[in-house]
């Protein structure tokens, strides 16, 4: 009997033992979803900040004194890069007509992952040497998207656009 009592008390102290651990896990179970509620709520609203950041950089940029249409376009015809040069070798497969020889040397000699089109930053394959002036009277540009687009006739003497590289 005296047994029975002790074994009655050991299970009733375990009980209280154990609802007491369960308490105490629950309120620090509780207490961390609210830390964790919290720091959500901070990403989410540093998320939102980072956004808006990033759409007020994108918004266009007026210039104090815009160039005229000549600067524009001579300004359109330097290597990407370099900006001292004129645009002579696009990049494949994207085609973009954007850096001047020693800049694609340059870029050419970079290991096959850092050798990207500063235009687009798509992996460049090849570099593709031209011989088209954008200065030459037979090119013109479009307006497309937003972007100036140098078009080259198929023919020099042909006024149909040909393949088009996006300065």
């Amino acid at each position: 009997r005296h047994l029975d009592q002790l074994t009655k008390r050991a299970r009733e102290r375990h009980d209280v033992f154990a609802r007491k651990l369960y308490v105490v896990c629950l309120r620090g179970l509780e207490r961390k979803e609210r830390e964790m509620l919290a720091l959500r709520k901070e990403a989410d609203a540093h998320m939102q900040q980072c956004l808006q950041n990033v759409q007020v950089e994108q918004q266009p940029v007026r210039s104090e004194s815009p160039l005229n249409k000549t600067q524009q376009k001579e300004t359109a015809q330097l290597c990407c890069e370099c900006f001292e040069r004129d645009r002579c070798v696009a990049f494949l497969p994207c085609r973009h007509l954007s850096v001047c020889q020693q800049c694609s040397d340059n870029l050419m000699a970079k290991p096959q992952s850092e050798r990207v089109c500063p235009i687009c930053r798509q992996e460049t394959a090849r570099a593709l040497h031209t011989n088209i002036r954008l200065r030459a009277p037979y090119t013109h540009t479009h307006t497309i998207g937003g972007r100036e687009v140098v078009c080259v006739p198929r023919f020099p003497s042909s006024s149909q656009c040909g393949l088009p590289f996006v300065l």
